[in-house]
């Protein structure tokens, strides 16, 4: 049968001291088992709260269920204990008392839970200390209480108080204070920062001292030593060492570093010193040391950047190829390499050019220069012969002055077309004295001219236009081969 909610307590069989800190102890500690035996830091709570009712504060009058569990310094909780019922007649405040016994050895405070209704109570404040816990204001939905004992028995292990040989009268006592059989016994706990599973053994005691095995500074026949736990030497050095073996028993070099990589977290002197900006470490061969800089040594790229083609890394070799597409040229003064375009083509400025050639990568390759555009004007007016044949021919035609709303004239072209097929021929006028607005368009288009017509459309000023006789310049533009 499981040992439920019983109290273990230790007391050292002579006063001692913790190892590293001079604290002397000589009082007894105690811990608990919980409803299922197991070992724990606190007891779980036994006794329903001390609770009374008030009449300042705003909880609404109700019957209430109130329950309690202990805490201990790393918040790790008890059981809850039984249930207390209260009924509040009026509006105001139910107050949870400390325990009457006080708080047990280990314990820091209370977790106070309430609810209107049976085991259904859920978090609603917390203790620190003796203190009693108000609840003035209505409840509020909190965390349920643990449905374990998480509250931790720790001792302070033997090997760790001095003087050696010292040991724990350790005591079992149910909830009635009588000593179960077979106790008190001598306990040793051995090993700090350990787990003791008394389900497995109990840890029994013998008075058996144990003597630490001293470490030589001369052992015979120089024999080897060992030590069973961490070395520190306070910040002292380490002076005159043959070879030291990490991961090794047979260190064959100053430093054997075995099964693990080096983790220099403050960084790497090389022959005592960090180097210049721009070295790094790199083999030569024989060992790794810092040669003049990180990029080059003998020669060839020791060291460079991953290169990604649309995205996808290429696989990385010693050396980076400039091809016929790209230009890359070496330099002394200053000392570097010149990447950019090679030379393509011819360069310079072209205005007609008649035809032009390009690359793969849309370079230019080849152009031939087109005949020179100029204007040549006469008698009838101006024309151009542009780079690919087409003439654009332009002048001036007047007209009006021979009465009438309807009136002709021929346009003699500067230059006479190859075909009419293609010719077009536009022109304007413009608003005579009278204010008339005039249409003007082409007829009987041939490739040495074109009757211009003018006619009198509308007078702006109200009326139609029954004569033109004002002077209309014509402006005319041909285009055509």
């Amino acid at each position: 049968m499981p040992a439920s909610n019983y109290i273990l307590s230790f007391q050292l069989s002579q006063w001692g001291y913790e190892s590293g800190t001079g604290v002397v102890i000589n009082a007894g500690t105690y811990c608990a088992t919980s409803t299922d035996g197991s070992v724990v830091g606190v007891p779980n709570p036994l006794q329903s709260p001390v609770v009374t009712t008030g009449f300042t504060g705003t909880l609404p009058p109700a019957n209430y269920y109130v329950k309690l569990a202990f805490y201990d310094a790393s918040g790790f909780l008890t059981l809850p204990s039984p249930e207390r019922v209260i009924q509040l007649n009026s509006t105001g405040q139910l107050i949870v008392a400390s325990p009457v016994s006080g708080l047990p050895a280990g314990a820091v405070g209370m977790k106070v839970y309430i609810s209107a209704t049976s085991n259904t109570e859920t978090l609603q404040g917390t203790t620190v200390g003796s203190a009693a816990f108000i609840q003035s204001i209505p409840l509020v939905s909190g965390a349920s209480p643990s449905s374990t004992n998480t509250t931790l028995c720790k001792q302070i292990a033997n090997d760790a108080i001095w003087p050696t040989g010292t040991g724990y009268t350790v005591a079992l006592t149910d909830t009635g204070g009588n000593t179960l059989p077979g106790y008190p016994m001598m306990w040793q706990l051995m090993g700090p920062n350990t787990t003791i599973n008394l389900s497995t053994g109990l840890p029994y005691y013998l008075g058996t001292v144990y003597f630490p095995t001293p470490i030589l500074a001369s052992p015979l026949n120089h024999a080897l030593q060992s030590i069973s736990g961490p070395l520190s030497l306070t910040g002292y050095n380490m002076l005159n060492v043959g070879a030291i073996g990490v991961g090794t028993s047979l260190p064959a070099w100053p430093i054997d570093v075995e099964n693990g990589a080096i983790n220099a977290s403050g960084g790497y002197l090389f022959n005592g010193s960090g180097g210049t900006a721009g070295q790094c470490l790199i083999s030569d061969g024989t060992a790794y040391d810092t040669p003049a800089t990180c990029l080059t040594t003998s020669g060839s790229f020791s060291a460079y950047q991953i290169v990604d083609a649309a995205g996808t890394p290429l696989t990385q070799r010693t050396v980076l190829n400039f091809d016929a597409t790209m230009a890359a040229t070496d330099s002394s003064s200053p000392a570097r390499t010149n990447v950019g375009l090679p030379a393509k083509g011819t360069a310079g400025t072209y205005i007609s050019p008649q035809s032009i050639t390009f690359d793969a990568q849309g370079r230019e390759t080849a152009i031939t220069a087109g005949s020179a555009v100029n204007r040549t004007c006469n008698s009838n007016g101006c024309y151009l012969v542009l780079p690919d044949g087409t003439y654009e021919e332009w002048g001036i035609v007047t007209m009006g002055t021979a009465g009438g709303t309807v009136q002709t004239a021929s346009l003699t072209f500067p230059h006479a077309f190859v075909t009419s097929e293609s010719l077009t021929v536009t022109g304007g006028g413009q608003a005579d004295g009278t204010n008339d607005a005039y249409v003007v368009y082409t007829t009987g288009n041939s490739t040495s001219g074109a009757t211009v017509v003018l006619r009198c459309s509308v007078n702006i000023g109200g009326g139609g236009c029954s004569s033109i006789s004002q002077t209309v310049p014509i402006n005319w533009i041909a285009f055509g081969f």
